[in-house]
């Protein structure tokens, strides 16, 4: 067992680039996810769901690339936050949207940039 933090996750993120890349993707700062990824800061549960898109990772392998504390434990080291059911519908549209590009842009998220 690698006792690396998120050792997993950042063989992924190598194998797709660099950690600025994964950032852009997050709309985030490299700062960001190297904070992350040293577990000084919680993950957010909307940069996870990102993250295992823009790393092309299915969402029931979860618990091996975000562990808790960073180290493989079989349990998640993701913030849980509670959503509402208005919340719930959106991300559930938003994953269903064939336009998700259009809507990253609008939102400022996923690297691209507004002309």
């Amino acid at each position: 067992m690698n006792n690396k933090r998120f050792a997993k996750l950042r063989q992924a993120i190598k194998a797709c680039g660099k950690v600025e890349d994964a950032a852009q993707a997050l709309g985030r700062t490299g700062e960001y996810v190297y904070k992350r990824l040293r577990g000084v800061k919680p993950w957010d549960l909307s940069d996870v769901y990102i993250l295992l898109r823009y790393l092309e990772i299915p969402p029931e392998q979860i618990y091996e690339f975000f562990p808790e504390n960073g180290i493989e434990s079989g349990k998640t080291g993701v913030k849980m936050v509670s959503i509402n059911s208005y919340q719930l519908k959106l991300l559930n549209a938003y994953d269903e949207c064939r336009y998700k590009d259009a809507v990253d842009t609008l939102l400022g998220i996923g690297g691209k940039v507004m002309p």
